[in-house]
């Protein structure tokens, strides 16, 4: 019981300050480094402290797994509800208001994996079908996705900054 409790005043600022840094700092500039201390701190106290508990049968581990668990998956529902409620309001707008608020980067991850930048739909025919052109529109949401440049004519995907022929600004 000694070894635990000098332990646990060994690794317990290392995990409060864990738990600070995952509330405060993980989206934010230096994420990858806050994940870093994250990690480090529940290592610590799951490798350092854990093993030392008292065995109460090994009933005070499971309670300690169950919670975590509970916490964490209420933790990710909440994240999984905010994201949809996020979506549902985005899809409230009309399609330019829409396609202001893509990004670059998501227009070309977007690009790159078939899907609609707004509804995340995979907006690409089956592989039978794959002489069918891409469609201007997204099937979902109605997302403009493809659309002919003012000044050459190729057809582009409209989230991209500049026409991939002759480099017109395809939006403002």
């Amino acid at each position: 019981m000694k070894m635990f409790a000098l332990r646990m005043a060994v690794v317990l600022p290392f995990l409060l300050l864990g738990v600070f840094t995952f509330v405060r700092w993980r989206k934010s500039r230096y994420g990858a480094l806050a994940w870093g201390y994250i990690l480090f701190s529940v290592y610590a106290f799951f490798f350092g402290v854990v093993p030392y508990l008292p065995n109460f049968g090994g009933y005070l581990r499971y309670v300690v797994g169950i919670v975590l668990t509970v916490a964490g998956g209420i933790y990710a529902i909440r994240g999984m509800q905010a994201y949809a409620e996020r979506k549902r309001q985005e899809l409230l707008l009309t399609s330019a208001e829409r396609a202001k608020t893509i990004s670059e980067e998501a227009a070309v991850a977007s690009f790159r994996d078939h899907r609609c930048p707004s509804c995340d739909s995979n907006y690409a025919l089956p592989k039978m079908i794959s002489s069918e052109p891409e469609p201007s529109f997204c099937y979902h949401c109605g997302l403009q996705l493809y659309g002919t440049c003012a000044a050459c004519g190729t057809i582009n995907f409209v989230h991209f900054n500049h026409c991939k022929t002759c480099g017109t600004t395809l939006r403002s």
